[in-house]
């Protein structure tokens, strides 16, 4: 948990997620983003095999008709997102949350889970920032980024961005840390 030199982080394998559920147990993945170091990104809709809360859905914009053909987190996760994302640091506004979500989805299909590294840019941003809240979506307004919560690639952008703000200004206040599931 030391603080990091600024010239390292670059030279690692990074991916900027943002997981979305589509409902308040956050117990399965509707939405998987990922934005790689390398300029790759995907959006991937997910059949959660769950139900749907219309508070998520209308934060979101993914409902149950959106996602009624697509396959479920189990053959995502086996036939993609497991060899994208082995040795990366994960990186995420908040990504405690989508990383408890990925763990309970993961646990669900009975997928062994990974452990990860892990950077979460909120704990860097209430330090970083003074302002009133510490939403995404209040970050990027300070940033004067354009925020859209509904378009995955918009929320990946700007995660990147904060990222490398912080990165390229103070970046002793961000930490990579193991992420262990239990």
């Amino acid at each position: 948990m030391d603080s990091v030199d600024s010239s390292s982080w670059f030279d690692r394998r990074l991916v900027f997620i943002d997981v979305e559920s589509p409902n308040g147990r956050y117990d399965r993945v509707c939405l998987f983003a990922a934005l790689f170091e390398n300029g790759e990104s995907l959006a991937r809709l997910v059949d959660p095999e769950t139900d749907f809360h219309p508070i998520n859905s209308k934060i979101h914009g993914v409902t149950s008709d959106s996602v009624f053909s697509e396959p479920n987190f189990q053959f995502l996760w086996t036939n993609e997102l497991a060899a994208k994302l082995e040795n990366r640091t994960i990186v995420g506004y908040n990504v405690d949350f989508d990383l408890k979500v990925l763990e309970k989805t993961l646990a669900a299909y009975g997928i062994v889970q990974p452990i990860w590294r892990r950077v979460d840019l909120l704990p860097a941003a209430l330090r970083r920032f003074d302002l009133r809240g510490y939403s995404l979506s209040d970050v990027a307004n300070e940033l004067g980024l354009f925020y859209d919560p509904r378009d995955p690639f918009v929320k990946l952008d700007v995660i990147k961005t904060v990222f490398e703000e912080i990165a390229g200004n103070e970046p002793a206040l961000l930490r990579e840390e193991i992420y262990k599931f239990w």
